[in-house]
């Protein structure tokens, strides 16, 4: 029998979010654009009438694309394969990365008593900007660990 030579395909290391980072996945809408001047509420507000695709939290990032979860609807179908990535209690939105889906699978919920079915989708970052690039790069120094956090207000946590 032979072994499986596994090797790594990522480019990039991976990093994780300090804080609740989220996904929009085909927002409808600039809405956001504004979002350093926004309370919370007009934050969250946004988002409900951008409509997106989906919108999960991400579990991990890279230079080269992320993974993140989400409550699974009866259509994955994407019109525009974009998204944008925004962390609400730092007012930073990162609007209209381009991507490819790599993968998506069933994710376990953290508990047994969710009753909602959770994916995990993996996409890779395409035809970025320098500018995307920056603001990035930029994110990832400020808000992310190259260590997964287990306490606190962080991407795996529940509250």
């Amino acid at each position: 029998m032979k072994k499986e030579n596994k090797t790594e395909r990522r480019q990039h290391k991976r990093y994780f979010p300090k804080l609740r980072a989220f996904v929009l996945v085909d927002p409808k809408d600039g809405k956001l654009n504004r979002i350093k001047k926004m309370s919370k509420g007009q934050i969250g507000a946004a988002v409900f009438q951008s409509k997106p695709a989906k919108m999960g939290r991400i579990l991990e990032i890279s230079r080269s694309g992320l993974s993140f979860t989400y409550i699974a609807n009866s259509s994955d179908i994407i019109t525009n394969q974009q998204l944008d990535i925004l962390l609400a209690d730092e007012k930073f939105l990162l609007p209209k990365l381009k991507f490819k889906p790599v993968n998506t699978s069933e994710h376990k919920a953290e508990t047994p008593f969710n009753p909602l079915a959770i994916k995990r989708q993996s996409v890779r970052f395409v035809g970025l900007t320098t500018d995307q690039k920056s603001k990035l790069d930029y994110f990832l120094r400020k808000y992310t660990n190259d260590t997964q956090n287990t306490k606190g207000k962080q991407a795996q946590g529940n509250g």
